[in-house]
Parts: structure tokens; sequence; C-alpha cells
């Protein structure tokens, strides 16, 4: 019967055989990278059918995605912890994938039931993105929106901290997620306690996984439960035509 460590060498050494790698786990074992949350992504995928997908679909975006540099750091029979790494092209931007993992892996008669694994996701952004990476003053604008929000909240005064405090955080993950072409809560510059939101997305799927996002989900229930909303409005626009404004030539000499 393989031990936990045997088993992590085992997945680790077959990550390019999405059927093989999924055959160590048990018949509902669970493989978990939990950051992946943070930029909306599957995080979660349990049972042999689930696991050999998501390895298939990461080797469909990352051809050449093989551990290297393993280092075992925990090795009793029913638990191993390892930290490994990848280096690899991701084709569709031609951006390197370098990314160091640290996973910890249990199991039980021979199979992994759970291996969870942890992850540095702005590494990740940074390949998957052409390397760009999206701040709240560095938006492009330019480039092809589908979908458009824009929406307003007039807050309680006494909830105003508490409303900035709840969409900040989220505001900054967002700009993270894949898709997101710019998203930005902004503070009224007449009224303190009203406040703008304006998002764009390239997709429908990429405003879907912010919708289903973990930060994005905190702060609604922050705000719901904890933020006296005295107005809001909120609209979502399919873009059919994208033109470039600059109101700048408009001034002469």
């Amino acid at each position: 019967m393989k031990t936990a460590i045997q088993l992590l060498q085992n997945y680790l050494d077959v990550i390019q055989n999405p059927q093989a790698a999924a055959a160590l786990f048990a018949e509902d074992g669970v493989l978990e990278l939990p950051y992946l949350q943070t930029l909306g992504l599957p995080h979660r995928v349990q049972g042999r059918e689930q696991i050999q997908a998501f390895i298939a679909g990461l080797l469909k975006k990352v051809p050449d995605f093989r551990f290297r540099n393993i280092r075992f750091l925990i090795d009793t029979p029913a638990q191993a912890f390892a930290e490994y790494s990848v280096e690899a092209e991701v084709p569709a931007t031609g951006q390197i994938y370098k990314q160091t993992y640290a996973g910890r892996l249990v199991a039980e008669k021979g199979q992994i039931t759970l291996l969870r694994e942890s992850m540095d996701t702005l590494a990740a952004q940074r390949a998957f993105t052409d390397g760009r990476i999206s701040t709240a003053g560095d938006h492009d604008k330019t480039q092809p929106t589908a979908i458009v929000v824009s929406a307003y909240y007039r807050v309680h005064p006494e909830d105003r901290q508490t409303f900035i405090d709840a969409v900040k955080p989220e505001m900054q993950a967002a700009q993270q997620l894949p898709g997101c072409v710019f998203y930005a809560f902004s503070q009224d510059l007449v009224n303190p306690d009203a406040f703008h939101l304006s998002e764009g997305w390239a997709d429908i799927d990429a405003y879907e996984r912010h919708e289903h996002s973990a930060t994005f989900l905190q702060a609604l229930s922050t705000v719901v439960k904890e933020v006296r909303i005295l107005h809001r409005e909120g609209v979502r626009y399919d873009v059919a035509k994208q033109h470039i404004d600059d109101p700048r030539g408009k001034v002469t000499d």
C-alpha cells in the first residue's frame, strides 16, 4: 500500500497524464487550489472524472506543464508536504508561467483523499494575461469590452467607512480577474456619502466569474448586512459598438 509521500511523488511524476494522475485519488478524492478563488476560477474538484478534466484543461493551456525542483518537507504514512515548481510557456500569451507550489497530501488506504496546493496568484495572472496587471490607475479602456456596468450608491453617513472598507479589497481583487478591462469605485466629489461604480468586462464569462467570486460575495454580504443603503441604481450594458472618445482635440490655442 502506497504511503502519502509515494502518492505525492507519483502524482508529480505523471502530471502530463491526466488519467493516470486522477487514478491516484480515492473515488471521492479532492484536489483543491484555494487561492484560485481570488481569480474567480474553479478552485475545488472532487472525484476522478472532475480531477482528470481539471488537469487536462490545465495542460491544454500549458502543454509543457511539469513539476520540477521537488522538495519534501513532511513525510508520515498518512500525510506529506512538499514544495515544487513549474516553469513553462503559455502559448496563448507567449508568457512563461513560473510558479512555486506548496502541496499537502492526505492519504488513506493507499489513495489520495485530499491534495491542497497553495500558489502565487499574481504569477499566474501575469502569465495568463500577457503580463498585464491592471491597477486602479492603469486602466486601458481601449481594450475590447463586451459588458459594462454602471452603478450608484448613496449610503448612510454613519456607514460610509464600513462601505469603503468592504468594497475596496473587492475592487482590488476584481481588477486582477481574467477578462477585467476596468473596475473602479469612486467617491462623489460633491456628496461624500455617494459612490459610483464603473466596470467593464471582456465577455459575459468574465462578468459571471466575478459575480461568483469569493471576494465579491463577501463584500456583497457585508454591504447588505451592515450598510444602510439609502439609494441604489445599477445598469448592465451589452456593448454593440465601441468608440474611442477624447474631447481634448476640441480645445484650441
